[in-house]
């Protein structure tokens, strides 16, 4: 198993925002579809719209589009009787993928229908991540758990795995910078980042592996999680530098960044690593918050687990668990 190997990449700057009292946020819950069991929140764009899956059935899901109050189910591709959202952009179009993760197509949602993406040579298609200009990016599952990272853009499919043995692109900026993870001998090595074709592997700088690139922002910063003293950890990397967050738990994953240098993600308990364990976290300004002690009284009786995803308002959309153990997509809005 090889070293990562370390580059200096000279993207834009960015300055997170300075706050000068902790900050407070507002619970909305995304309403469910008729009948419906729960729903998660994925993705959020700067408009306020939101994406994820609502469970309509105990085997079922159905990709949704949250917008101004009003909830539009958007419904699955040829047979397939499930689909997720994953990601939104400005326009309010949506990718994401139907069918289970074993057999999915990926689609595109141009805000009437959805269009089957295609697939580089596998049998199913996860959609990872999409920018404004609906350039998508995901893995084509082939054979044996050996995912091909794939980039889509105008209408055409391009494998972006550079060889490895399995790679997975997370996401995309509106540059069109590509960032994810690969693994080669049946371990992983570490992430990339892919630009205008070419492909460039980073890590920590200490020379462990088992780092995994989740988000990147329209300044090129990058968060996702990484090996610390044998434990996963978050991290915020820019300009050649990897800094990892730390402040909550043992055990940390940053799952995206706003154009301010806003972190959200999930840590687990101390001493923990069961899912039930998870904890949302919101960093901002150098300081790790566990969002459930930032929440006014429109918080109570909701345990936030996920922090999924923030736009450039600061709104952020994620999961938390009801009173009666019931998974919901909720949107937590920062308080004047």
């Amino acid at each position: 198993m090889g070293f990562i190997r370390a580059f200096v990449m000279l993207w834009g700057s960015a300055t997170a925002p300075h706050f000068s009292a902790q900050p407070q946020y507002h619970l909305t819950v995304v309403p469910l579809f008729e009948n419906a069991f729960g729903n998660s929140a994925r993705a959020i764009n700067d408009l306020g719209q939101v994406t994820g899956s609502s469970t309509v059935t105990t085997t079922t899901t159905r990709a949704y589009l949250y917008s101004a109050g009003t909830l539009t189910n958007l419904g699955t591709l040829n047979d397939d009787n499930t689909s997720t959202g994953r990601s939104i952009n400005k326009f309010g179009h949506v990718a994401g993928f139907a069918g289970v993760l074993s057999a999915a197509n990926g689609f595109l949602y141009n805000g009437s229908s959805l269009t089957d993406i295609g697939s580089l040579i596998g049998h199913s298609v996860i959609v990872q991540g999409m920018n404004d200009s609906d350039t998508i990016v995901g893995f084509d599952e082939v054979v044996n758990y050996h995912p091909r990272a794939f980039l889509y853009k105008n209408g055409s499919m391009t494998d972006i795995s550079d060889g490895h043995d399995y790679s997975i692109a997370s996401a995309v900026n509106n540059a069109g910078t590509v960032v994810g993870y690969f693994g080669d001998g049946g371990y992983l090595v570490g992430s990339f980042y892919y630009d205008n074709g070419t492909y460039t592997l980073f890590g920590n700088t200490n020379g462990q592996v088992g780092t995994r690139a989740y988000d990147i922002n329209n300044n090129g910063w990058i968060t996702g999680e990484t090996d610390y003293n044998k434990r996963r950890r978050a991290f915020l990397y820019h300009d050649g530098t990897m800094q990892t967050l730390g402040g909550l738990g043992d055990v940390s994953q940053g799952n995206a960044i706003n154009d301010s240098g806003v972190i959200v993600g999930t840590y687990l308990l101390a001493g923990n690593e069961g899912a039930v364990d998870a904890r949302a976290f919101v960093w901002i300004d150098g300081t790790m918050y566990n969002l459930n002690d930032l929440m006014d009284s429109s918080g109570a009786g909701y345990t936030i687990q996920q922090g999924r995803d923030i736009n450039n308002s600061g709104v952020i959309v994620g999961d938390a668990v009801d009173s009666n153990g019931v998974t919901r997509g909720v949107i937590l809005t920062p308080n004047p």
